[in-house]
């Protein structure tokens, strides 16, 4: 069933017009992507890899299970079917390949932290390149935080991770008084340019893990994010290195610093967001993340529910 599957995909999807059967270009890279490691992070990846005129092609393994499970998902798993018809993912026979790179899910285990690895950042939403930027605003705003707040962010263990839940958070401060700094689902264009008029961005946890892409869509625009210090834990110490300042370990300490806003030093801001700008023009670009991939014993990608169910295995073993 599984091979009838895969065959029906690669006809149904017309894969023999995205096979790389040639040599390998430079500007490929070859994953050994396994069924069980879809998520939606993989065209995330592949997003980063082609921003602007830089171009990077993903190669895929031409393996029957996986195109198995990229069919079995056509309906419901609108990204993995992304995969399926970008451009910029191909499909190579697994003897055609020169070299392989190796990829683990496992993305909280202490080994993805190694420097012979690479742990790929989770980046923006994947629909993120498809909305409408809003131009370069004045900003004369303070912090904000918009996004969705429903029950599925109750899962989130705060034990394990040692931080609030962004529901837990979100009831804090508008306990505390800041009921107006607070947003929930608003429109996609509000929110943009809340990103692009306000100096901070409140960056609460995921639904199961402390990451969220609201986080790398605040660097982008150069909006501050606010974080729990162990969210540092699992971004590169780039990034890490940048909004430490700004980390806050406990909902008081936070409450804290947004009472205090106006005592921030405008250079310091400036300076900050200055900072943000190189980290992705420099560390997020195409052609320095193709090449820390290329160079990496390994690579870790994010599969949020897959990646918190293997840190669970970890922890009780």
């Amino acid at each position: 069933m599984e091979l009838l599957r895969a065959l029906i995909c690669f006809i149904q999807f017309r894969l023999f017009h995205k096979l790389s059967l040639g040599k390998q270009a430079d500007d490929e890279i070859s994953l050994r992507l396994q069924a069980n490691q879809l998520h939606r992070y993989v065209i995330c990846m592949v997003n980063l890899l082609n921003q602007g005129r830089k171009s990077t092609k993903l190669t895929l393994c031409l393996d029957a299970s996986l195109l198995s499970q990229l069919h079995l998902g056509r309906h419901w798993k609108p990204y993995n079917t992304s995969l399926l018809k970008s451009s910029k993912v191909r499909f190579r026979p697994k003897f055609l390949a020169k070299e392989w790179i190796e990829c683990s899910i496992d993305y909280f285990s202490p080994e993805a932290k190694d420097e012979t690895c690479f742990r790929i950042p989770i980046g923006v939403h994947p629909l993120f390149w498809t909305w409408r930027h809003p131009e370069v605003q004045c900003r004369d705003k303070g912090a904000f935080f918009a996004g969705d707040a429903g029950i599925a962010y109750d899962e989130f263990e705060e034990s394990k991770w040692g931080m609030p839940s962004r529901n837990a958070a979100l009831e804090y401060l508008q306990q505390s008084g800041y009921e107006e700094i607070v947003s929930f689902r608003i429109p996609t264009e509000k929110y943009l340019e809340h990103l692009q008029d306000h100096t901070f961005f409140i960056a609460l946890s995921g639904v199961s893990m402390p990451l969220c892409h609201s986080l790398y869509e605040a660097v982008y625009f150069q909006c501050i994010p606010l974080v729990h210090t162990n969210m540092l834990e699992h971004v590169d110490p780039y990034l890490s290195r940048i909004l430490r300042p700004y980390a806050w370990s406990s909902l008081a300490e936070l409450a804290q610093f947004l009472q205090n806003l106006h005592k921030v030093d405008a250079h310091d801001l400036h300076s900050t967001r200055g900072k943000l700008k190189a980290y992705w023009d420099e560390k997020l670009n195409p052609v320095e993340l193709t090449n820390r991939i290329q160079q990496a014993k390994k690579i870790y990608l994010c599969a949020e529910e897959k990646s918190v169910a293997l840190f669970n295995e970890t922890s009780l073993a």
